[in-house]
């Protein structure tokens, strides 16, 4: 418990000295190394992923006021898609050099995948474009992230800054455990919503919510990770 308590003060520490960056996910830290994929099936998205969500209207995960915009939906895309996503880390390096997570994190780049996960989420929330750059995080028992929000992503295709998150959870964590937990700011830190990390399951949220990981069981926690506008 004592080297845990340490480790806990490091990275709070850490967290502290960064957060006058903005930046505060290391998604902009620029030190990762970051794996372009080629997958060899192209077909056409509408054959890869379902949308049981393409509605006119949502309502927003929680009423708190300040997250309106924050939206966590459910059974969005077939299992194949899942389970490409679930292959596609043990073809990757992990890079475990985080400030502010105990986690392993798997970077890459891919168009198609990228244009999957938008081909999922309902046009009524008004995305246009998931950027490419992307990782998968992997949670061990313990596995956590501090308090923070999320860095702007510049996309290099289009010149565009991306204003959103999304989180897409490729397994069920244990029952309290694991979850994303937003907070109404980093000084109070009270919690007013929990998503809990659900297979096949998207959170999506602005970059400057804050927000933390909670503390994952024994089942660990995997999702994707990425950005968009």
């Amino acid at each position: 418990r004592g080297s845990e308590a340490i480790m806990a003060t490091t990275l709070a520490n850490a967290l502290t000295d960064k957060l006058e960056l903005g930046c505060t996910d290391d998604s902009c830290d620029g030190t990762a190394d970051t794996t372009a994929i080629a997958l060899t099936d192209t077909a056409a998205t509408e054959e890869h992923v379902t949308n049981p969500n393409n509605t006119t209207t949502l309502a927003p995960a929680s009423k708190h006021p300040s997250l309106c915009d924050v939206y966590f939906l459910h059974d969005v895309f077939d299992t194949e898609f899942l389970t490409e996503l679930e292959a596609l880390r043990d073809t990757l390096a992990p890079d475990s050099n985080s400030f502010n997570m105990v986690a392993r994190r798997y970077f890459f780049c891919c168009e198609d995948i990228a244009m999957r996960v938008l081909s999922g989420i309902p046009p009524c929330l008004g995305f246009t474009r998931v950027l490419p750059d992307m990782r998968l995080l992997a949670y061990d028992e313990g596995g956590f992230i501090l308090p923070h929000r999320d860095g702007v992503m510049h996309d290099a295709v289009t010149g565009q800054r991306s204003t959103t998150s999304f989180l897409l959870y490729l397994n069920t964590a244990e029952p309290h455990t694991g979850e994303t937990a937003f907070l109404d700011s980093l000084a109070e830190a009270n919690v007013v919503f929990e998503a809990h990390p659900t297979r096949n399951s998207l959170l999506l949220f602005p970059h400057d919510r804050p927000h933390q990981g909670l503390g994952v069981g024994s089942g660990g926690k995997l999702l994707l990770r990425g950005d968009l506008y």
